[in-house]
């Protein structure tokens, strides 16, 4: 079934299927899930997957000081920036 699917079909189902895997061991093992993070977006912050709250507003402060346009940094890339800290922390 998953040769006839297409390339994005795919990884959707590869996704689903992993995050149910990290859901199962979390909550099997007593861990938080509201402390998972997308580890596609803590890559784009140069953070490992583990990464805590912390770690991630620690990064954001010192990429945001890096990239504001008004300390000579690139608008775009601040932009980025902003986006993936607004999905990771959901503000």
């Amino acid at each position: 079934m998953l040769v006839d699917l297409d390339r994005e079909q795919r990884k959707e189902v590869f996704e689903e299927y992993f995050s149910w895997i990290y859901f199962q061991y979390y909550r099997e093992n007593g861990l938080s899930v509201t402390n998972l993070y997308d580890p596609q977006l803590l890559s784009l912050l140069g953070l490992a997957p583990g990464a805590t709250t912390q770690d991630i507003k620690r990064r954001f402060r010192t990429l945001a000081k890096r990239y504001h346009p008004d300390h000579g940094g690139e608008s775009e890339r601040f932009i980025e920036l902003m986006d993936t800290y607004e999905k990771l922390l959901g503000r």
